[in-house]
Order: C-alpha cells, then structure tokens, then sequence
C-alpha cells in the first residue's frame, strides 16, 4: 500500500475553501463590537426636551396625539431608568405636561386622569422636590376644569397651603381656591386698587414682561351666531384649531384657540358655562407655561372665523350653528392662524432666556445697605445700616450652608460706596446680587415687605425711595448714556424680575408660618444704582418700614430678623432650584 497523499479533486478544494468563508463570515457577525457610550439621562432629558419645544412650536404636529405619547414615554423612561440621576423629578414633572398637553386638546377622561396622576405621583415620591408643589397644582387644575372634580382639585390646594407654605406657589393655590368658589354668576372678584402693587398674576412660572396679559373675555350670542371677544394689551401670534363632536369619547364640538406668549389677568376664571346659548362652555387654561389656551365647547358648530380688531387689540372668534350664519367662515376639521407672526417689541428677549443658555447659581454677593459714614435712616430706635448687617450675614451662612459661594461687600460697620459694591460683585463674577436696606415714610402707618428690581422706577414712591437709596452715589450726568444702556438689558431685568418674585413670595410664606403678619407690599421696579453697576441680576429688598412702631418692634426683634434671612435665602434657593430644571 502506497502511503503517498492523493490530492483531492478540483471542486472538493473550491468547496472546503467557501465552507472557510462562511466560518470567517460568521464569526466576524457575531463578534462583539465595541460598546459604543450610552447617552446619560440629562442627555436624553434635554433631548427630549427639545423635542417637545420643537412639538409646541409646530401649530400641525402639535394636534395630534402620537408626538406627545411619544415625548411623555420619553420622559418617563429617563425618570424610570436614571434612578440615581439627581434630576429626576424633572422628568416625571414634563412627562405631567406631555399627558396634560393630549388631556387638554382630547378632552378625554382617562387622558386626564393619567395627568394628574402622573403629577401626584411626582409629589408623593419626591415630597422635597423644588417641583412637587408645581405638580400639585396642576393636577388640581386639570381635576377641577377637566375632570370637574371640585372636591378633589380643593384637597390638592389644601396641601399645596398646608404643606408647602414656604412654597412659591402656596399664594397661588390660595387664589385658584378662590377662583374655584366664586360663583358662576360672580362679578371677577375686585381688587384693591393700588397702582404701585404687581399684578396678583405675577408669579414664578411667569410671567415675564414680554408676555402679553389677557385682560378680559366676553361674548355676544344671537340664534344662529356667537361671537367670544377676548381683550389683550398687546398683539399676539394666534392658532385656532376646530375638532367634531365625537360620539365615541363624547367629546363635544370644540374649538381651541392658542396665544403665543401670553397669559390671563388673574382676576379671569378657569371657566363658565353657559346655558342660554349653543356655546356651551367656555374656560381658559391657566396653567399652561408661555402660552394661553382657550376652549370653547358647542353642542352644534358649522363654521367658523377668527379676527382681530386694534385699539384695544381685540380677537374676535366668531362661531356659527348653520352656513348661513357666517358664510364666509371656515368648516369643522379646518385649522387657521394669524397671518404674520408678531413680533416681540424691540428688546424684548424670551422670558427664560438664563434657562435657555444653561445657566446657573453657584454664587451670590450680599450687600448689607448704607454703614459706616451712612447710618441710613433711623427711627423709632432702629438704624438701618445695623438690621441690614444683621440680616445679611444670616442670609450669607444660610446659603453657605447650602453650598453656595458667598461674598460680602461688607461684614462690618464700615462705608462702602455704590460704585464699589457693585464693583466687587463684578470682580468675583457672583451670580446674583442681594441687596437689603430698611425703609421709611413719611406716613408712619405705612408697612410692609417690598422687593425692587431693576427697572425704570414703577411709580413715584419708587421714585423718591430710588433718589434716597442714590443719594450716595458719586455718578454723574455724564453718565446717562453709559446708565441707560445698561437699564435697558432686558434679560438682566427680566432674570431680575423672576427673583424678586421667588424672594417676595417665599420670605412672606415663612413669615406667615411663624405667625408674623407682614404687609405684602409687592414686588416693583427702580433704577438702584448699586443694582446698574452689577453685571448680574439682582434684587434689592426693604425689610420693611421703621417709620411704623410695630414695624421697627419687629425689626429690633432677633427672631425677626432670622425669619426674614430665612425667607430671603430660601426665595434665592427657590429660583436657583428653577432654573436647575
């Protein structure tokens, strides 16, 4: 036997060698590949974030259902699989509004109660978060003008008052239960008439100068036609969307009409029905953030036409029952919106504009008003340039020990002038610049908490009070051009204006919990200078009044005085945590 190799045949050799190929090929497909870096919860967050501010902007897209189902899953996978993501909260807050965003155009039951929920269960998880009071009230709006559940939506406000009272959005919930108690017949409840006082509107979630303010919603009806007239004190960009009735959901015909930038006077309630009229309802979405939804109901809709009239500007949505009635107006299913969109005025920038740029608060410089060579003024035992040294220490370690850097620009009884309190708050590049000083009037019944922010002066008492607070100053004439420039900085101001808010509300919330009844004297506007030379937003607070003897008892008491640095520090805390989601 021959022990030589045979060779094998031709096609055995092609064949052995494809089989080879086919090995190489599987084991390339089922090699691992690299793991490619998975995007971080923020990173979905914001991503998804983008989606749904690109959504709201699109007047088509924004109608349907499935965009907004897929934002709110979005959402709620970020929230349910970033467990150890600090933001958390956030996630399941806009997942909330994703939900809310279908409840509202659908009208459906079950959508709406998946809303609320939603928001409960984000205060129910997360008790502390900066958002649970937030979340509580909308799902008490969403209880009490889409599920029509009064007994319910009123439980939620109770516990917005009871347990978040230091809350920003305690006084809003007071007025939202007030809304919701007034009868359907009711005159809007009056208000006291005071010029110098801010909008009872004015809130966190708000509201910023650029927006336009709903003043008034009426309407006219006729047999066959009716007209709803809403009065606003500016042009806005506007949308109108028509749905059928559906007998399916029992939804009824409707008609939705969006403002951009835009937000109701506060003395308009949620809704009114009407019975003598084939509009059947009308109400006004007030929790929607940037922009106002108004819904109208009809048990029979044929057409309909949107216009506007100027002096006032006025929209005027005219709704027919039959063709004849408006011949020229468009059918159901038909969408319309205003031709040009309105431009904001010159300067005006968008109300969130330190959100949009990503910013944030790390640092603060507290200024502790007049001392040294400028006592301040001083009545009824009280010397101002003391109680604000006071209080502002106590404001400085109670934001230090809220990690916070914090500067002086003074810690004892020394003068430093305008020019060079604002100049340190520069060189440190702090965030945000507190002021505190002591008020007085020639009135002694006067009393109160005020908080100024940079602005033209709002009214003549802010007038004098700026002229006293710049009495110190060592600017010149020379320099208006320079000072203007600065003033007119509308994202400063505006950043500014949402401070003094957070500031206001939160220091009266805790003085309201320790039994302190202090005079909400409101939020206003001056062009302080130790505000104008700052490049940063800031507020500068009077504490209150000396001129009145309970006041300045108050004022002399340590108890006081802690309460009121509690307050401030927690208002700074308030909207640097809002601006962090």
């Amino acid at each position: 036997m021959s022990d030589t190799h045979t060779p094998l045949p031709r096609n055995s050799r092609l064949l052995h060698f494809f089989f080879f190929c086919l090995l190489m090929l599987a084991a390339t497909l089922v090699a691992p590949c690299p793991a490619s870096s998975a995007p971080t919860p923020e990173q979905r967050y914001e991503t998804a974030k983008d989606d749904m501010e690109r959504l709201r902007k699109d007047a088509r897209r924004s109608s349907w259902r499935e965009p907004w189902q897929k934002i709110a899953q979005d959402f709620l996978d970020v929230y349910e699989k970033g467990r150890n993501w600090n933001n958390r909260p956030a996630a399941l807050y806009r997942a909330g509004l994703a939900q809310e965003e279908i409840a509202r155009r659908s009208a459906v039951r079950a959508d709406a109660q998946l809303a609320a929920a939603t928001y409960e269960r984000l205060a129910k998880n997360h008790p502390k978060s900066v958002l649970a009071d937030d979340a509580l009230l909308r799902a008490a709006r969403i209880k009490a003008e889409l599920l029509e559940d009064r007994s319910g939506a009123e439980e939620l406000l109770k516990q917005i008052r009871e347990s978040y009272a230091d809350g920003d959005m305690a006084a809003s919930a007071e007025r939202y239960a007030r809304a919701l108690n007034a009868p359907a017949d009711a005159p809007p409840p009056k208000e006291t008439k005071n010029e110098n006082a801010p909008s009872a509107s004015e809130g966190k979630k708000a509201t910023s100068e650029s927006q336009a303010v709903i003043k008034q919603v009426s309407w006219q009806t006729r047999r066959n036609l009716v007209k709803v007239i809403l009065e606003i004190d500016r042009p806005v960009s506007w949308t109108a969307q028509s749905q059928a009735a559906n007998a399916k959901t029992g939804s009824p015909n409707r008609l939705l009409i969006d403002l951009a930038d835009s937000r109701p006077d506060s003395k308009i309630r949620p809704g009114v029905k009407i019975t003598d009229s084939f509009l059947s309802r009308i109400r006004l979405d007030l929790s929607a953030s940037g922009h106002t939804r108004l819904l109208l109901d009809f048990s029979d809709l044929k057409r309909f036409n949107v216009s506007t009239e100027s002096s006032p500007f006025r929209l005027v949505i005219s709704a027919a029952k039959t063709d004849g009635a408006l011949p020229g107006g468009s059918t159901l299913g038909k969408s319309l919106q205003s031709e040009e969109p309105v431009r904001a005025a010159s300067g005006m920038l968008p109300s969130n504009i330190a959100k949009q740029l990503g910013l944030s608060v790390a640092s603060v410089m507290i200024d502790a008003g007049h001392g040294g060579k400028d006592p301040g003024t001083s009545h009824n035992g009280i010397i101002e340039r003391e109680v604000t040294l006071d209080i502002a220490k106590q404001v400085g370690a109670l934001l230090a020990a809220r990690g916070m850097k914090v500067y002086y620009t003074r810690t004892n009884n020394s003068w430093v002038s305008l020019e060079a309190r604002s100049q340190k708050a520069n060189e440190v590049k702090a965030d945000l610049m507190i002021s505190i000083h002591v008020n007085a009037s020639l009135n002694p019944a006067i009393t109160g908490l005020e908080t100024y922010y940079l602005n033209f002066a709002s009214s003549s008492d802010a007038v004098k009070l700026a002229g006293v607070e710049n009495a110190m100053s060592d600017r010149k004439l020379g320099e208006l051009e320079g000072l203007l420039a600065d003033l007119m900085l509308g994202a400063r101001t505006q950043e500014s204006r949402r401070l003094a808010r957070n500031v206001q509300d939160t220091t009266l919330a805790r003085l309201g919990k320790k039994k302190y009844s202090t005079k909400d004297g409101g939020i206003k506007s001056a062009p302080f200078h130790v505000l104008l030379g700052s490049g940063m937003p800031g507020v500068l607070v009077e504490v209150g009044y000396c001129t009145n003897k309970q006041e300045a008892k108050r004022l002399a008491s340590p108890a006081y005085r802690a309460a009121l640095a509690d307050g401030i520090a927690s208002g700074i805390l308030v909207y640097a945590g809002k601006l962090a989601n």
